[in-house]
């Protein structure tokens, strides 16, 4: 929960801790990606890993809010345990969060344990031609 108070003329925000057992508390779930965005050569996909917590979601308010992290080049739950604005802000905004990870970061791999194999990258290279 986010407060405001002025004190000696300057404005401050306070910040309620969120309880623990919901920050940082998510259901790990997976989309099917598409592996080539820029030909129509091939309809692969693979699963992206993405993160979701509904706990604060009231999707009846017209002021809830969907907090979106776009991941970055890692592995997305470490993203998350380390969002501290995001998890703070959630309730407050009756937030939605979702955490989506980096294609090739993490478990979202396009081939697996060959995702960094030279024969996969000619692969993909080729469909960027």
């Amino acid at each position: 929960m986010m407060n405001s108070i002025a004190f000696l003329g300057v404005s401050a925000l306070i910040f309620l801790c969120v309880s623990p057992s919901l920050q940082n508390s998510y259901v790990i779930k997976t989309f099917d990606a598409k592996v080539d965005h820029f030909t129509f050569t091939t309809n692969e996909t693979f699963k992206l890993r993405y993160l979701i917590n509904d706990s604060w979601w009231d999707p009846t308010l017209t002021t809830s809010s969907i907090f979106f992290y776009t991941g970055n080049e890692g592995d997305i739950t470490l993203f998350s345990d380390n969002a501290g604005l995001v998890w703070e802000w959630a309730p407050e905004f009756n937030a939605l969060v979702v955490f989506a990870e980096h294609r090739y970061y993490g478990e979202s791999m396009p081939f697996g344990n060959l995702s960094f194999s030279v024969s996969v990258y000619t692969l993909v290279s080729s469909y960027i031609r």
